[in-house]
């Protein structure tokens, strides 16, 4: 029974997406949870701010070899040979051989990129954050090099999510973020008493092994047997490197906006690298929810269409799931914006942190660009489905130009409020310049994105009169009361 749930194949486009949102849902809980263990044990302090700079050069690696790799070339080249006609699937050794090609090439590149962090990261962490004292600095270099385990495990599991996300078994491919998850709970938990800060980082390698174990069983399920293949000319491998390029190149100016923040955080006061890390996270939950879940849902259906030449499934497919991540995404922008403070309370509050107004701010301004941001995965995807990778690259480009330049000023006058209105306008841009390409079927979307902010205008008058009268009548100080002025509004 288990076993053929793990294995069940979701076909619809929004049924997909909705068991993906549901599982990513109890990864974001879990992901609040694990904030709001780390905010009580350590507040908006110098450690948090070592532990989440610790991130970027794994999250750099992360992002540019594999997802590169993987996201926009692998799923449209391994479906293009997985279904071949009068070939079993389970039997398809060409897409399993290049599953295991894959697999060795990107794991070696990983061990070789790994062992060359690990022994120059003296030399690379302080630039991304040279406003860090002599003692902070060091115990970045420290947290970064165990960390530097996570996308070996990472890279080999995105090979297998890849795998799943193509043969629409999206409910194991939706569990391994939580395991991710999981492993960075279990770290500050019972690592941090043991280890120190230092519990952190191997919480989360833990989280990145097992993000891979857990989707193991199902790939092997389909017909996957591992092969000692290295081969850089076999020529589907060849195909998805083709596309891979300038998808590497979009990848590392998104990494790079977020290295932009923060070498610019490093010089701001104590916290304000956690303050942006918890705001991104709480807004990162619709986002994932709905702008990646359907995103991902999509791609597999987009890739097909456009393979089989179905153009006119292919804008249908775009434009519904365009529309489904707006009906969902702006109500959330709107509740988060009105509702803020009371969600920090809720997530965050307690222990040693002493931040709720910083985040709150941070929090709003995310907001803003919030839709935007949601809209991106689809946008990206749908260049991808047909081959095109260049044009989402230097969407990207031109967003890593405008954040340097609006960080730059904008952590001067404003601090981290700055360095977040940078953010959310580099967003923006991308998202403009994205839309200006594909005008010709997102035309008639912009028509329904009007109605529905009409509609949300609506709920957020509404909510916000409900939220100021029984602001009047309850305070704030406790749980309960929270909740009521929550759900009431």
């Amino acid at each position: 029974m288990i076993k053929r749930l793990l294995n069940k194949k979701f076909e619809t486009v929004t049924f997909a997406a909705m068991v993906i949102a549901f599982f990513g849902l109890v990864s974001r809980l879990l992901g609040i949870v694990r904030d709001k263990i780390l905010a009580n044990q350590f507040g908006a302090s110098n450690e948090l701010d070592i532990y989440y700079a610790s991130f970027r050069l794994p999250d750099l690696i992360y992002n540019l070899l594999i997802l590169g790799v993987l996201s926009a070339g692998f799923i449209p080249v391994f479906l293009s040979i997985f279904y071949e006609d009068g070939i079993s699937q389970k039997e398809n050794t060409g897409a399993w051989d290049l599953v295991s090609n894959v697999l060795n090439i990107l794991g070696f590149f990983l061990i070789l990129l790994g062992l060359f962090f690990v022994i120059f990261a003296p030399f690379v962490v302080p630039i991304i954050t040279p406003g860090f004292a002599n003692e902070k600095m060091q115990a970045t270099i420290d947290l970064t090099r165990i960390m530097m385990l996570s996308p070996i495990f990472l890279g080999l599991s995105a090979v297998l999510s890849s795998v799943l996300q193509a043969t629409k078994r999206f409910l194991v491919f939706s569990l391994a973020p939580i395991m991710y998850n999981a492993g960075i709970i279990i770290g500050a938990i019972f690592f941090v008493p043991i280890f120190g800060i230092k519990g952190l980082a191997w919480g989360v390698v833990l989280g990145a092994f097992l993000h891979f174990i857990v989707q193991l069983p199902t790939v092997l399920s389909l017909g996957f047997r591992y092969r000692v293949i290295f081969n850089f000319r076999e020529n589907n491998f060849v195909k998805i490197i083709k596309m891979t390029g300038p998808r590497i190149l979009g990848l590392a100016a998104g990494q790079l906006n977020l290295v932009v923040i923060t070498i610019f955080a490093s010089f701001l006061p104590m916290g304000s690298l956690a303050v942006f890390n918890f705001a991104n996270n709480l807004q990162s939950l619709p986002l994932g929810l709905f702008g990646v879940s359907f995103a991902v849902a999509a791609f597999p259906a987009l890739s097909t269409a456009f393979n089989q030449k179905n153009l006119d499934d292919f804008r249908q497919i775009k434009q519904k799931t365009y529309r489904q991540i707006i009906f969902y995404v702006l109500p959330f922008t709107i509740w988060f914006f009105i509702f803020g403070a009371e969600l920090i309370a809720i997530t965050l509050s307690g222990g040693n942190f002493l931040s709720n107004q910083e985040t709150l701010n941070a929090l709003r301004i995310f907001c803003l660009s919030l839709p935007f941001q949601a809209l991106l995965p689809l946008l990206a995807r749908s260049f991808y489905a047909t081959g095109d990778s260049w044009r989402p690259f230097w969407g990207a480009f031109v967003s890593l130009l405008v954040n340097v330049l609006f960080a730059f000023v904008g952590s001067k006058y404003f601090g981290l409020n700055g360095l977040i209105m940078a953010f959310g306008v580099s967003s923006f841009a991308n998202f403009i310049l994205l839309s200006f390409w594909k005008r010709e079927s997102f035309s008639f979307s912009f028509k329904y994105s009007v109605k529905i902010i009409l509609i949300v205008g609506a709920l957020a008058f509404v909510a916000f009169f409900v939220r100021q009268t029984l602001q009047n009548f309850i305070a704030d100080d406790l749980l309960w009361k929270i909740l009521v002025d929550v759900f009431a509004g």
